[in-house]
Order: C-alpha cells, then structure tokens, then sequence
C-alpha cells in the first residue's frame, strides 16, 4: 500500500499530467490513503504533508489534482482524517488562494471549495486557527526572506547597487511605455471581461 502511494503522489506531480489521468489516479489514492490512516497514521499524514508541499510548488492541473485529494479525503473519510490533513490542507489551499495569476482561478475555487469541506468535517474554528497559523507562517518566510536580502545587500554592496540600477531602467522603461500607450489603456481597461472574449 505505502509503495502503491508513493508512486502515485510522485505521478500526480509529473509534468504533462492531464486532467483525465489525475481522475484516474485520485479514484485510485483516495481509498488507499484512508486504508493506510487506519493503519499508519503517521505514515498516511507523511503523504499528506508531501501532497500539501507538492501543491504549494506546482502550478495548473498539478496544483488542481492535490486540491481535490484533499477535498476528497474530507469527504470520503470519517471526521478523524479531515482534522489530521487539516493543516496540510490548509497550506495548500492558503497558497492556492494568495495567487494573483488568472490561469489559477480554478484552483482558487477549488481551495475554497476544500476550506468550506474542512469546516463541514471539523468545524470553522479550527479551520480559522489554521488558516491564521498558515498566515503567520507565510509572513515569517516573507521577514526572513528580507532579512535575508538586507544583509546580501550590506556585505555586496556593488551587487547591490548594480540591481537597483537594473530596476530603476526597467521601472523607467515600464512609465514610457505607458505613457505612449496611456490613450490605447484607458480603452482596454474600460472593456469588461465577457467583451474581452470576442476580441479577434
């Protein structure tokens, strides 16, 4: 079983992976996490805390495909399996939701889709606790990552300075461009999102 799994989570990521096979695949997962939770519990949250890490790395039908594992655990599991993933679930469902590409918004919904199981399993509070532990998990990343920036930028100092230069150029090459382009961007802004379709 645990073989069986493994190979599975890892195909789930795999490159090309379409819509169909995923299906396939979820059908196949599903039942054999839940025999697993019944046996190895710790062993069955491993796979789940990869799937979690897997979807906050990938992007489209990959990211998709581990949402729905867990939409699926909570609703194919007993209540005692959606309060173990929960966390994981969260995490994934928390970077899904923070994403700002439009080719995203159909995991955003699925994300919400897998909160709103999880608060239907476990409860809103312990969803909104997890939710709020992931938040301060993400910003600590975020302070870490400046802190980080800052002293790189303090021990190489010409490295710096070269970057900012580098954005200063683009930053000033992005305000030409609208400026010569200002009339033609007020036009496509005013367009609403079902006019953009029949755009040739």
């Amino acid at each position: 079983v645990i073989e069986s799994i493994a190979s599975i989570v890892h195909a789930l990521g795999a490159p090309g992976l379409e819509e169909p096979l995923a299906i396939q695949l979820l059908r196949c997962v599903v039942p054999l996490m839940l025999l697993l939770h019944s046996t190895n519990k710790d062993k069955m949250l491993q796979f789940a805390n990869r799937c979690g890490r897997f979807s906050r790395i990938y992007k489209g039908i990959r990211r998709k495909t581990y949402l729905q594992l867990f939409a699926a655990l909570a609703l194919k599991g007993p209540d005692g399996v959606a309060a173990d993933v929960l966390e994981s679930a969260v995490q994934a469902s928390f970077k899904a939701s923070q994403s700002e590409e439009d080719t995203e918004d159909s995991c955003k919904a699925i994300a919400q889709e897998v909160l709103e199981l999880f608060q239907n399993k476990v409860g809103v509070a312990p969803v909104l606790e997890a939710i709020k532990e992931q938040r301060g998990l993400v910003q600590t990343r975020k302070d870490e990552r400046r802190r980080k920036a800052k002293i790189r930028r303090m021990v190489d100092v010409a490295g710096a300075a070269e970057s900012r230069m580098r954005k200063n150029v683009k930053k000033r090459k992005a305000e030409r461009e609208k400026r010569v382009g200002s009339g033609k961007m007020s036009v496509t802004r005013a367009k609403t999102h079902s006019e953009a379709m029949f755009d040739d």
